[in-house]
């Protein structure tokens, strides 16, 4: 009973970071959404709101998902201790969904770091998306309250009317979406397995 309560305790908290996640992810694919779509319609966007719509996209994710307990049952050897099978089975499976949820969170960073970063460098004002940063967009943690000298407005003509920034936003677009349907599918899975918990712990 207590092997499965601090299982519980521990899948229980990584729900809550993955509702987190979910969050951002759902917010950072709506922003890259809305700019895309006022790209691809030529929509006239002004000079001082393009920081603010790529300040949106600046960030990346990761749940920090605790595994001491799931580790500690499964490397311990002390699965065999657990009478259901069906719970056994899914207990087992945890870690290989652990592992599909880091390769999504991986793949939008090397996003972020070897794609849409660089193109920025070259395409846009770093100080001024710096400053119109307000946290993570969704849950607003990790805000930056540091603010940086600004030259004059920056000229984004460029940058709008370049075919490839809307390809960048289109691949930000996708990481988000294999984020979003990996944590959902993890979240019911964990789900499931509490749930399973339960039933046990009340026999």
């Amino acid at each position: 009973m207590l092997l499965l309560a601090a299982l519980r305790v521990e899948f229980v908290g990584n729900i809550e970071l993955i509702d987190t996640e979910l969050k951002y992810r759902k917010a950072v694919k709506a922003e890259a959404e809305k700019l895309l779509g006022k790209l691809i319609a030529n929509t006239e966007i002004e000079p001082n709101e393009i920081s603010p719509l790529l300040s949106n996209l600046v960030w990346w994710g990761k749940a920090d998902l605790s595994i001491g307990a799931i580790n500690s049952l499964l490397l311990s050897g002390k699965l065999s201790l657990i009478d259901d099978p069906q719970l056994r089975q899914r207990l087992a499976s945890i870690p290989s969904a652990y592992s599909r949820i880091a390769r999504n969170e991986d793949q939008d960073y090397e996003t972020f770091k070897n794609v849409l970063m660089p193109y920025l460098y070259e395409n846009a004002s770093l100080p001024q998306i710096s400053n119109s940063l307000s946290g993570r967009p969704g849950v607003g943690d990790f805000a930056l309250e540091q603010e940086y000298p600004e030259p004059a407005i920056y000229d984004y003509s460029n940058l709008i009317a370049d075919p490839k920034f809307e390809g960048i936003l289109t691949h930000k677009i996708w990481d988000q979406n294999d984020a979003i349907m990996g944590y959902v599918e993890l979240r019911e899975n964990l789900n499931g397995v509490v749930g399973l918990i339960d039933e046990i712990m009340q026999e």
